[in-house]
């Protein structure tokens, strides 16, 4: 959730521009022409270093084995490899040329629009941001500013860049472009700034809710978020308050061992599943120095619509720090984990778990940004301190 705020970052030298046109003109169906190069790289690549299976594709392609491997046209006809071969020019690899393909295409539709002033400084009164839960952006016809663009762009555009900008570019998170569909379509909570000074409001915050509907879309029991090396750590109580909320009356609670012997189990007996979502692709976009309200104002009024929305618990992946303090340092209770996992043996938890909707708005409702600042930096001296014990 780390915005750079510099949008003239985005510029490319005009040789990547013509490389950029050059797919462009010969390819039609530009997603599978660059899943089809990255899968073939990622098997290549796990021929050569099988402990990487279990890795995330930043891993995978920044590899000594993805450098071996590309500098080879095993499986790839002429065309790909040039394609591939030109990128890797101006590229680290070929998931950051993809990244930077796809948010030169968003500024594409844009670059003979008004160029708007940039966004600076906003107001640290939650008082002047507005939030709403969007339940098909697609059909949405407003236009929006954000941080990372001087153009007012469709919501479908906006979401998908500010995406494309903070997971994908900055945090890495290549997965994402295997399912970018995700971020122009389907239901989204939205925080805005409106200024006379701007006109057009001013994207704060974004985020993906998929509800039962959208099951087959959720991110918690996609296969590689299920698997062995994800640890489960769901408390016994936390396991009854789920089965008296979600299950159907009369069945005792069951001992899991993993995760998706859990998970299994609670999707084959959830009873009220209109009252469970998966929250997803949590945006903060801002200077850095407001970025922590931010990240305030944005879960308060999160919780607020989800509990508007009649969901009770909400699903999360999350890994960063700054939520988590917060949660581990307040006696609300409003967030438990079930399963935790370092995903790429760097010493990073990334943990699955369950916002209790209600209590979760209580917390942000009976806690101003003043003790809010307070509880995360009470945690953050607590592990400090554990570590050194």
């Amino acid at each position: 959730m780390e915005s750079k705020n510099n949008i003239h970052s985005y510029s490319y030298p005009s040789a990547v521009l013509s490389l950029f046109e050059h797919l462009n003109h010969h390819v039609s169906d530009k997603y599978t022409f660059f899943r089809t190069i990255a899968e073939k790289r990622r098997e290549q690549v796990l021929v050569l270093a099988p402990w990487l299976k279990e890795r995330d594709l930043s891993v995978v392609f920044s590899s000594d084995a993805y450098r071996k491997v590309c500098s080879s046209n095993l499986q790839m006809d002429d065309f790909e490899f040039e394609v591939e071969q030109s990128g890797l020019k101006h590229f680290q690899h070929w998931m950051e040329f993809w990244c930077a393909y796809e948010i030169y295409q968003v500024h594409k539709k844009y670059r003979k629009s008004e160029c708007l002033q940039s966004v600076g400084y906003l107001p640290n009164d939650q008082n002047q941001y507005v939030s709403e839960t969007i339940e098909d952006i697609a059909s949405d016809q407003r236009l929006f500013q954000t941080f990372h663009s001087n153009y007012a762009m469709s919501l479908p555009d906006a979401i998908t860049l500010i995406n494309l900008d903070l997971f994908v570019r900055h945090e890495k998170w290549y997965e994402m472009l295997l399912c970018l569909h995700l971020s122009q379509s389907g239901t989204h909570f939205l925080l805005t700034h409106h200024s006379q000074a701007h006109p057009y409001p001013i994207i704060i915050s974004s985020a993906l809710i998929q509800g039962w509907n959208r099951r087959s879309d959720w991110l918690s029991y996609h296969p590689s978020f299920q698997s062995p090396r994800w640890n489960f750590c769901l408390e016994n109580q936390r396991q009854m308050e789920l089965e008296q909320v979600f299950m159907l009356q009369g069945v005792e609670p069951q001992a899991f061992s993993n995760v998706a012997d859990f998970e299994h189990d609670f999707e084959s007996r959830l009873h009220n599943k209109e009252e469970i979502c998966e929250i997803l692709r949590l945006t903060i976009s801002g200077e850095d120095r407001q970025k922590l309200f931010f990240l305030y104002i944005a879960q308060r009024y999160l919780a607020q619509q989800v509990v508007d929305a009649g969901f009770r618990y909400s699903l999360t992946i999350i890994d960063q720090p700054l939520m988590l303090r917060f949660y581990d340092n307040t006696h609300f209770d409003a967030y438990f984990h079930s399963s935790y996992c370092d995903i790429n043996e760097n010493k990073t938890l990334t943990f699955k778990g369950f916002w209790n909707n209600k209590i979760m708005l209580r917390a942000f409702l009976e806690t101003d940004f003043r003790t809010y600042k307070r509880h995360i930096m009470k945690q953050r001296q607590k592990e400090q301190g554990d570590m050194y014990a």
